[in-house]
């Protein structure tokens, strides 16, 4: 694997170096590595969450810098400190010297490198680093995907050779060669746990197998996604714990449908989940066991660009107390969860498959996540073991210890959803022919899509084909469902939106006050979402206001203008296609509307460079003076009609184009 070939090639020429050097040099040089290493570990996850990611500054890779640039800070200032103390070396026969130098250097490199390893899992790459994954997975495998009505060929990649539910299978664990990230874990581990630099809490009690965590919080969420919990908008915190309760038992069925997930496996998980009873692929819940389940929060800063938290259960592990079956002791170690609850089912997923919550609409989703504990986790009083956390996505943690368990789910929070989006209905019932099934939350796409880029929201539903008769559908556009006025190519809005001048540089940007919230980039809207809820003089008050939207380059924006009657145009934005002269449909990128008129009207826009317009919930807000559609459109591209739902609604082939909103 690539990975492994690196490791060797670096840590040749880390002993190369040091054979040069001598005996006591590399001596020296190898006692300073295995010091900085230990330190540059013990202080990097409280210096990255505590300076680096709360200023959001490279969140996916803050852990792994801070990591290597203490190393070598350490390893500098200490090298340069010994080297003007001690600037002489000590003779030795030349044969002992070279031989010496060459096994110090070794000693030096493992550390270095191991270092430099270890920072390389903690960045959010793939599962597969170089061709090298923690546990063994499944290269690639065909599956289908079902788009809409129509059902697509694709593959699934990097997924989990084992079929080992609630965590990850240490028969299928793979190392690199040389194992230098396990050389310094393990040293690391004996250090804290009784040696030299052990303390009131030892390494395995937070970490009990951390790069198999490492791997759990890449896996299941893709590259370019957030695989720490971070607060996009910098306005309250990413993730909040809610309660504990347990179960007796629970029906189960597959997060995924059988066209994805391996179809021998996808038929044993439905089932019953209960403790003492042999589940899945021959895996037994033993009867000291407890089905406990986690509610967890995640809160409108953690979704990214689109509104999606991703997340999977590998992202979620509960620390907690474990009985070893062979020998007895008991420890603190992993638990990952065997699923989702809801619906009043479990929907089982393997660590590694893709979650998403869709904060679009909600401020808050609630997640139900189940764990197979042992009993000695929950002790007398229904209590959680000492010891006892939570953590998420790597920088949230909730100290359990001592938390009742309930017998029963409490009541959710006003203004909180719960669930995720799940792939597939198992108990849905086939659509009636006379309407069109409504799509699929797409996360099976970013199962097998996972290396590709990162992905575009779940489409609404279409509702196309909802009139009786083209006829009908005409009359109902004429009616009022859009009535054009007039084309134009201008990247303005028809009103400043501001902003703080101080926040151009946040990854996104909210302003509650005006219902804002916008990505800016070289002083322009990447992304803008406005709520109607300040008029337009209040909407432009700020030290920093613009009307100009980022187009990218090769594209201009064509805006459509035009009236409604009433509120049906917001649901069918998603329905209006743009057809071009190159026989093109494309969709809209944005739509605005104007409330009421002059500066006391309202401003309703929604607009993303990345992201196709979706319908709109204008209920109660009034009828707009006027309608924008926006649509990105190739340099030397021309409009030739607007449609809707597949049918015409206006002829744009003879409109004049005119410059300007």
């Amino acid at each position: 694997m690539l990975l492994s070939i690196i490791v060797i090639l670096l840590v040749i020429a880390v002993v190369f170096v040091h054979y040069l050097q001598g005996f006591f040099s590399a001596t020296l040089s190898a006692i300073l590595a295995i010091l900085a290493a230990v330190l540059a570990f013990s202080w990097h996850e409280s210096i990255a969450e505590n300076y680096i990611l709360k200023s959001a500054i490279l969140p996916n890779a803050a852990d792994a810098c801070v990591l290597v640039a203490l190393f070598a800070l350490i390893y500098i200032i200490l090298r340069t400190v010994f080297d003007k103390a001690i600037p002489g070396g000590i003779q030795l026969p030349a044969g002992i010297d070279k031989v010496g130098a060459a096994v110090m250097g070794l000693i030096a490199a493992v550390f270095s490198v191991g270092i430099l390893v270890i920072a390389a899992q903690e960045m959010g790459f793939n599962a597969s680093i170089g061709g090298y994954t923690r546990f063994k997975t499944v290269a690639q495998r065909g599956a289908s995907i079902k788009k809409n009505i129509r059902q697509e060929d694709s593959n699934v990649v990097d997924e989990l050779q084992s079929n080992k539910l609630g965590g990850f299978d240490s028969n299928d664990r793979q190392m690199v060669y040389p194992p230098v990230d396990d050389i310094v874990m393990g040293t690391l581990a004996h250090l804290s746990d009784g040696g030299s630099l052990s303390g009131s809490q030892p390494i395995s009690d937070i970490h009990p197998a951390f790069l198999a965590e490492m791997y759990g919080q890449r896996a299941g969420i893709q590259a370019n996604g957030n695989i720490v919990a971070l607060s996009r908008t910098g306005f309250g915190p990413p993730v909040a714990f809610d309660s504990l309760y347990s179960l007796p038992s629970i029906d189960t069925v597959d997060y995924l449908p059988d066209t994805v997930r391996d179809k021998p496996f996808h038929a044993k998980l439905k089932g019953t989940l209960a403790p003492g009873v042999t589940y899945g692929d021959g895996q037994r819940v033993g009867k000291d066991t407890e089905l406990l389940v986690a509610r967890v929060v995640f809160n409108r800063s953690a979704s990214e660009v689109d509104h999606l938290v991703r997340f999977s259960p590998g992202s979620i592990r509960l620390v907690g107390m474990q009985k070893d079956p062979d020998t007895g002791t008991e420890a603190l170690g992993d638990y990952y969860p065997w699923g989702v609850v809801q619906n009043g089912k479990l929907y089982v997923t393997k660590p590694d498959d893709f979650l998403f919550c869709d904060m679009s609409t909600a401020d808050h989703c609630a997640v139900d996540l189940l764990y197979v504990v042992d009993k000695i986790e929950v002790g007398s009083g229904n209590r959680l073991a000492p010891g006892s956390f939570i953590e998420v996505k790597r920088t949230f943690r909730e100290d359990l210890a001592g938390k009742p368990v309930s017998p029963e789910p409490k009541p959710l929070q006003p203004g909180t959803t719960l669930g995720v989006m799940v792939a597939w209905d198992p108990d849905a019932k086939p659509a009636t022919p006379a309407v069109k099934p409504k799509p699929q939350a797409n996360t099976v796409t970013e199962r097998v899509n996972q290396a590709v880029t990162p992905i575009k929201k779940p489409p609404q539903d279409n509702a196309r084909g909802s009139f009786t008769s083209a006829q009908a559908n005409v009359g109902a556009i004429g009616g009022g469902v859009f009535n054009f006025q007039k084309i134009s190519q201008s990247a303005l809005l028809p009103a400043p939106v501001a902003v703080p001048e101080a926040d151009l540089a946040k990854p996104t940007i909210e302003v509650p006050a005006t219902g804002v919230e916008a990505i800016v980039k070289d002083r322009k809207f990447l992304s803008l979402t406005v709520k109607p809820v300040a008029d337009l003089a209040a909407l432009a008050k700020g030290d920093f206001k613009t009307r100009e939207l980022s187009v990218p380059d090769g594209q201009t924006l064509i805006q459509l203008s035009g009236t409604v009657k009433d509120e049906t145009w917001a649901q069918k934005v998603p329905e209006f296609e743009l057809v071009t002269t190159d026989n093109k449909r494309l969709k809209a990128h944005g739509v605005w509307a104007l409330m009421g008129q002059g500066q006391t009207a309202h401003l309703l826009a929604s607009y993303s460079t990345d992201y196709e317009a979706e319908a709109l919930n204008v209920t109660g807000g009034g009828t707009p003076s006027e309608v924008v559609l926006a649509f990105l459109v190739p340099n030397g591209v021309k409009a030739k009609e607007l449609d809707l739902g597949g049918v015409l609604v206006k002829d744009l082939s003879q409109e004049p184009v005119s410059n300007g909103p």
